[in-house]
Parts: C-alpha cells; structure tokens; sequence
C-alpha cells in the first residue's frame, strides 16, 4: 500500500501526518522570523512582503525641472495615501555633463 493511499483510507493517520507537516511548517515560520528580527534583510523583506502585504510599486513621474527623472517606490500597499516615512524618492539626472 502506498503512502498517499495509506492516508486516504486511514482519518487518523491522515490526521497525525498533517499535524506533523504542521509543526514542521511552524519551525520554519519561527527560523524566519527570528532571522527577521536579528536584521537579516531578507528575511526582513520576505517576511514584510508575506505577512504584512508590503510590496514594491516604482511610480515613474517622467522629467521634471533640470531634467531629472523622479521615481518614487511606494513600501506599504495597505496605505491609500503614503506617508513621509513609507516612500523614498530617487533622482536620477538625465542632463549630459
């Protein structure tokens, strides 16, 4: 008998194998976050993105005075109208030297 039918054809099994997959899952979960505290960015971000709905938006705003070229990455999708601290703002020049 395989596994996978050995599950089907058995609730209680079934039962202890997802609370199993479960714990495991949890384990990572509590490894990620923990690294997330510790500073680690890419946990940081990883976890930003999965479990706080952070995403990253560029809005082009195309050239302005002096010829330079503003995009704004917007952090937190949850606010409708960004504040100060959720938008950095980067300028590039677009003039030739």
């Amino acid at each position: 008998m395989s596994f996978w039918r050995w599950r089907q054809e058995n609730p209680k099994f079934d039962k202890f194998v997802e609370r199993l997959l479960a714990g495991r899952t949890q384990l990572v979960i509590d490894a990620l976050y923990k690294k997330a505290l510790e500073g680690n960015p890419t946990a940081m971000i990883f976890w930003l993105k999965n479990k706080a709905g952070w995403r990253d938006v560029i809005e082009h705003s195309g050239k302005i005075e002096g010829g330079e070229t503003r995009i704004i990455i917007i952090k937190n999708k949850q606010e409708e109208k960004p504040d100060e601290h959720s938008r950095d703002t980067i300028r590039f020049n677009t003039q030739a030297g």
